[in-house]
């Protein structure tokens, strides 16, 4: 049984220890990606004007419901997804437009680090999708803060949530307004040019060194501090 033991033990730390081989190989060659500068052109990253949401509007919905729900992130959602419902179908997918703009947006070095910093892993780009929705769901002053001064984020960063159900926010609103099987075309659907999920972006600002993330985002680094143990 000893024996057995010994084996079973044997095993499992070799398998544990090719993990963390192969696991540390992929962390070092998707960051040698993440620092080249590679030049290509970029899919669009914006709609004319007058088919979106202005800045003020979109960020005052998203304000409201934040304030009306300030922690719990599922009941904030619900609430957006109302008052949007409320708006004619044009707004709807005017709000959707300039969504789709503001993940883009957050397509920044800084925000990479974020991530990084928070969860203490490789980049997963559909959870780093994700993460940029609850980014945005926190309203208009987070994500300045975000942007601007990512390190002071710790000083309002409790906790974070899963944004994928934030995607399809806007076509739930108007299927709630319109009916789940109306003909009209749905808001995402009408949004395609600017494309989070399947067109080719660059990510602005400059690339941080994952061992200078302590240096450049002390507070972020204390606060959250798994990725340094």
């Amino acid at each position: 049984m000893k024996i057995i033991l010994i084996v079973v033990a044997t095993v499992f730390l070799s398998v544990l220890a090719g993990y963390k081989y192969f696991n540390h190989k992929f962390i070092v060659y998707q960051e040698s990606q993440h620092k080249q500068e590679v030049d290509f052109k970029e899919s669009p990253r914006f709609f004319p004007d007058s088919t979106k949401m202005s800045d003020t509007e979109f960020w005052a919905l998203i304000d409201k419901s934040k304030e009306e729900h300030p922690n719990h992130f599922n009941h904030q959602m619900e609430a957006l997804k109302l008052h949007l419902s409320k708006l004619p179908n044009e707004k709807i997918v005017q709000f959707e437009k300039t969504l789709r703009e503001k993940i883009i947006e957050l397509l920044h070095h800084d925000i990479k680090s974020l991530y990084q910093i928070i969860y203490g892993d490789y980049i997963s780009t559909d959870e780093f999708l994700y993460f940029r929705f609850w980014i945005i769901s926190n309203g208009s002053k987070y994500f300045e803060t975000a942007l601007t001064s990512t390190d002071d984020l710790a000083e309002i960063t409790e906790y974070n949530e899963d944004g994928e159900s934030w995607m399809g926010i806007t076509d739930e609103a108007f299927a709630l307004k319109n009916g789940e099987n109306s003909n009209l075309v749905f808001p995402r659907d009408q949004s395609g040019m600017v494309d989070y999920d399947l067109g080719n972006y660059k990510m602005a600002r400059t690339y941080t060194e994952l061992k200078d993330f302590k240096n450049k985002f002390p507070k972020l680094s204390k606060k959250f501090s798994s990725f340094f143990n």
